[in-house]
């Protein structure tokens, strides 16, 4: 796989992850999955876009692209709502 490629990639699956574990209830605390799927997924979408941002930022210094930009921004985004969904269904957490 080419390194340039994989920040598209990375963006794509974590905005399909993010959808499934949405519509499998995880902000509205009754998941209709298992919960550690849940936080695997969470945890994976997290891992999955930091290394997207970092492949992003390694392009940046060949090329600039307005569409690498955006695609880092996106993971970057991404990365904080799977690290914030991971905090906010572990069961006795501190955020909620």
């Amino acid at each position: 796989m080419n390194k340039k490629v994989f920040p598209f990639i990375a963006l794509g699956l974590s905005l399909f992850m993010a959808a499934v574990l949405l519509l499998g209830g995880a902000l509205s605390g009754q998941l209709l999955m298992p919960l550690l799927a849940a936080l695997l997924m969470s945890e994976f979408g997290f891992i999955l876009n930091l290394v997207g941002v970092f492949l992003a930022y390694q392009s940046l210094g060949e090329a600039r692209s307005v569409s690498v930009m955006i695609t880092m921004v996106g993971c970057a985004l991404m990365a904080v709502f799977f690290f914030w969904l991971g905090i906010t269904l572990w069961p006795d957490n501190l955020a909620g």
